[in-house]
């Protein structure tokens, strides 16, 4: 039995089918990343995991049935850090993370999970009392990810991370997947940029269209022809990769 396990997810918006049959399944200790392009249901698909939109299906969390609500599907150890950072603008930074941390009444504990947020996030420290909306696109997602890991998750959901961020950034938030993966946290992991996706991911799933269409180590779709031609932006001929 998965850690996660979604069976045969559909998610309609009116009359509009996004997700179609969707099953996937997640592993304790893994990284999962769903890759697809803007419009493929990928948002959709963790928002069903996390309780914020009606399904139909199963999606079952450490061997339970999860509840349909956001949450208690939080309080079952399931955290999303959504897409776009969304994190309290005209709240500090360590108000953010107290939030963050509403969960755990103990504040000892709390000021402790606190501290080492700073300890991953040096900058964060240094802007602790700094309104979150003054702070870069890059620190916004740094108090973002630490938000969510206030809350001790099972399993993080990252809605794509990296989005409008730049390059350096980008490789440092990647870093720092790697990084919390290595100390026990299991990650699903949402994200357009395929190539830094991939080359992290134990297990992944391309998404097309609101249907899984391949499935593989995130080493072997790395070098799958289509997956190359489609996400990765390296055209293909009937005698290798050109």
């Amino acid at each position: 039995m998965s850690f996660l396990e979604v069976e045969a997810v559909s998610v309609s918006y009116g009359k509009v089918r996004v997700l179609h049959d969707v099953t996937f399944q997640v592993e304790q200790g893994q990284i999962v990343t769903v890759i697809g392009a803007n419009g493929a249901g990928k948002t959709t698909l963790i928002n069903a995991v996390s309780g914020i939109v009606n399904h139909s299906g199963a999606i079952r969390f450490d061997g339970r049935a999860l509840p349909k609500t956001a949450a208690k599907t939080a309080a079952a150890g399931i955290i999303q850090v959504p897409e776009g950072r969304r994190v309290f603008a005209n709240l500090t930074v360590e108000e953010n993370l107290i939030l963050g941390g509403f969960g755990t009444p103990d504040k000892t504990q709390q000021k402790a999970d606190i501290e080492r947020m700073y300890e991953l996030y040096p900058v964060l420290a240094e802007r602790r009392r700094q309104a979150a909306g003054s702070l870069s696109g890059g620190e916004q997602q740094m108090l973002a990810i630490s938000r969510g890991l206030m809350s001790h998750p099972k399993l993080l959901m990252l809605d794509e991370p990296s989005l409008g961020l730049a390059p350096l950034i980008v490789k440092d938030v990647f870093a720092l997947i790697k990084q919390l993966n290595a100390d026990g946290v299991t990650i699903l992991l949402v994200e357009q940029n395929a190539n830094k996706a991939l080359q992290i991911a134990d297990f992944a799933y391309v998404l097309e269209n609101g249907r899984i269409v391949a499935r593989g180590k995130g080493t072997e779709l790395l070098e799958d022809p289509q997956v190359k031609e489609a996400y990765l932006g390296i055209k293909s001929d009937a005698c290798g990769v050109s």
